[in-house]
């Protein structure tokens, strides 16, 4: 399958031409009269490939004993504004919901699960009521 991220990979690939030149073929007539005739001449010098210096661990700034003591991020705090609030189970209006929704999946349930009722056919045979 074709994605856009493939798409893209391959066109930044083919931009980026080929990694090493292709070799001379030994029967190719141009290079052979392009070449010199010298036997002086050598082939240019390959540059030899970098390689990376390896990755030294970082040195430790700072040496001494490691306090883990949980501190208070403020030492005066500022004084408390309001009251704390009762928890949400605490409160009326919370049962109030619940309660509404408790009682309103039982009333749907009900409902969707009562079979419909049936027509009314009349009480003697053939069960057949005119219209008036």
């Amino acid at each position: 399958m074709v994605t856009p991220g493939s798409l893209v990979l391959a066109a930044l690939l083919a931009s980026w031409g080929p990694v090493w030149p292709a070799p001379e073929a030994p029967g190719n007539v141009a290079a052979q009269s392009a070449a010199p005739t010298t036997p002086e001449a050598a082939p240019p010098p390959v540059a030899p490939v970098p390689t990376a210096a390896p990755i030294a661990a970082p040195a430790i700034i700072a040496r001494g004993p490691i306090d883990v003591r949980a501190r208070p991020a403020l030492v005066a705090s500022p004084p408390a504004t309001h009251e704390p609030r009762k928890p949400l189970h605490r409160q009326w209006a919370f049962w109030a919901i619940a309660g509404g929704l408790f009682v309103g999946a039982i009333t749907a349930v009900v409902v969707a699960t009562r079979p419909a009722p049936e027509a009314y056919r009349g009480n003697t045979s053939p069960y057949y009521v005119p219209f008036p």
